[in-house]
């Protein structure tokens, strides 16, 4: 579990906060006591042909969401402290770390401080709030508008609107920078010096080998590519579609006296709605997560076939063809030479490197015994005379 907080931190970065933007920005019934009036296909409080005038709830949309964004920090905060399990536990390296948690305590306490005071003045004050029925699933009556609300409150709900704005724009572009910077190279500028300090930890959680130009592009690419359509997808398919069991699940009320239970009374039973939610977004968010292998998987491919005619390899061409064709390719690419002194044939000179390779990935565990002996060459005896010739791999 501290592997996958330490090294995969901007991975659940990029998902989580994102799921949580989602999930916020449609589930408006949380905040908005008259969501189903702002629906445009809702005829709920409407007359034909009119547009109810309805209270801003702007405020408390973005504050909740740039409050659950706070994750973000959170998560890489997490990954931190389960770095100093791993790394050496000196002078250097503990320092760095704490220091950078404490970074992330910074931000987190600077994205989720301002919903403090913005949720309790974040509703419209130019509306008539007194008849509003809370516990209803939804309103039935168009909310009465004031003609003269208290000027201070309009300008304090002005203010946490601005402030919520600028909260959620605040969270945004650190979620983009905390799913881009590698943990280990954040808030410090990557020096090249001779001493060791840092060294640990930038290899650790930020050793990555670099790439020319054109290679860092393609890559840069392929990645844009597949979370630019994992979120548009995800959206539509996954957050957009779980709005109305969301919605009914969050609304649903069980009188305590109509359920119990023997050993948690009422407790159990009256929170039902809530623990299939919890499960419900649980499952939507390991979805999620599966969307970007699949949009993995759909754009490697493309990239991948771009990239075979770009080098001139037909991916149509069988394997049996590519592995009967690779001596004449091991003699023309790596022994036929201008000054090589031709004492042997060709096909045992192939065989010597063929052999090679297929004994060293032996050593490495990566092939079986059995694997081993059908892929080397072989001598055998022939039919002329006894003498022999070498087999190729079966």
């Amino acid at each position: 579990m501290w592997h996958f907080m330490t090294n995969f931190s901007r991975v659940w970065v990029m998902h989580v906060a994102v799921y949580w933007y989602y999930i916020i920005y449609m589930a408006n019934f949380i905040y908005d006591p008259f969501f189903e009036m702002h629906d445009v296909q809702s005829t709920v409080g409407k007359t034909k042909g009119t547009i109810p005038d309805l209270p801003n709830q702007d405020a408390k949309r973005y504050t909740l969401m740039a409050a659950g964004a706070a994750m973000a920090p959170l998560i890489c905060l997490a990954g931190t402290i389960a770095e100093m399990f791993f790394v050496p536990a000196n002078k250097h390296t503990q320092r760095a770390l704490w220091l950078r948690a404490l970074l992330f305590l910074i931000i987190l306490a600077a994205d989720v401080a301002p919903t403090f005071w913005i949720w309790p003045n974040g509703d419209d004050p130019n509306f008539d709030w007194s008849k509003v029925d809370y516990e209803a699933i939804y309103q039935s009556k168009i909310p009465t508008k004031l003609d003269d609300p208290d000027s201070g409150e309009v300008s304090t709900w002005k203010a946490a609107r601005a402030v919520a704005i600028v909260q959620f724009i605040y969270s945004v572009l650190f979620t983009i920078f905390l799913s881009l910077m590698p943990s280990a190279l954040m808030f410090k500028p990557r020096k090249k010096n001779r001493n060791g300090r840092g060294l640990i930890n930038r290899t650790f959680a930020g050793n990555f080998p670099p790439l020319k130009i054109a290679a860092r592009s393609i890559s840069l690419a392929l990645w844009c590519a597949i979370f630019l359509s994992k979120y548009l997808e995800s959206y539509f398919f996954l957050a957009l579609s779980f709005k109305d069991p969301f919605r009914w699940l969050y609304s649903y009320r069980l009188p305590a006296d109509q359920c119990t239970e023997r050993f948690f009374g009422s407790n159990l039973c009256s929170n039902q709605n809530y623990i299939t939610l919890g499960f419900m977004l649980l499952l939507d968010l390991v979805l999620f997560f599966l969307d970007t292998y699949l949009w993995y998987v759909v754009w490697n491919t493309v990239f991948s076939v771009g990239r075979s005619f770009y080098l001139g390899v037909s991916i149509w061409t069988p394997w049996r063809n590519v592995f009967s064709r690779m001596p004449k390719r091991i003699y023309a690419k790596i022994l036929a030479t201008a000054d090589m002194e031709v004492k042997y044939k060709p096909k045992v000179l192939c065989s010597q490197i063929w052999n090679a390779v297929v004994i060293s990935m032996y050593r490495e565990h990566l092939l079986s015994v059995d694997h081993v002996q059908k892929l080397l060459y072989q001598q055998v005896s022939s039919d002329d005379d006894g003498k022999r010739t070498l087999k190729p791999p079966a």
